[in-house]
């Protein structure tokens, strides 16, 4: 296979996946949680943010984590960040007014309380509480 049909199918199958976690999450108070890392790749630095949705599983009340994506981050404001969480979460088709939280590590563009982009997030959904989280990517 050639590596654009390589591609294809994985995103198939990621697309799959991501239907069944949101399919799955559709009526849960959800956490949103984000780690981001900086990776080289071929001689050049790259952002990459990884979404992770944070929930209660049925009928047993133990939380569950599924990851939903790697996101490239060229933009590391808190304003650029909202916009690509909050565009993700979209596309996702979350009912962000059931989001109980967001979990960052505490970076002063995630966690600030002026404009970070947990207080960005917040404007919008006041119930999306910000909880300070060790991310260990």
């Amino acid at each position: 296979m050639s590596p654009i049909i390589q591609n294809e199918v994985i995103q198939t199958c990621s697309d799959i996946v991501t239907e069944k976690v949101i399919d799955r999450i559709q009526m849960q108070n959800v956490l949103v949680s984000l780690a981001m890392k900086q990776w080289m790749f071929q001689d050049r630095a790259v952002i990459t943010m990884y979404p992770v949705l944070r929930y209660p599983r049925s009928p047993i009340p133990v939380l569950r984590e599924d990851f939903v994506g790697f996101i490239p981050i060229t933009d590391q404001s808190s304003e650029n960040l909202a916009n690509v969480i909050l565009q993700r979460c979209d596309e996702l088709n979350l009912d962000m007014t059931k989001c109980v939280g967001q979990g960052y590590d505490g970076a002063a563009n995630m966690a600030g309380h002026l404009s970070g982009v947990q207080t960005r997030i917040r404007e919008n959904y006041p119930k999306a509480r910000y909880i300070h989280c060790a991310v260990t990517v």
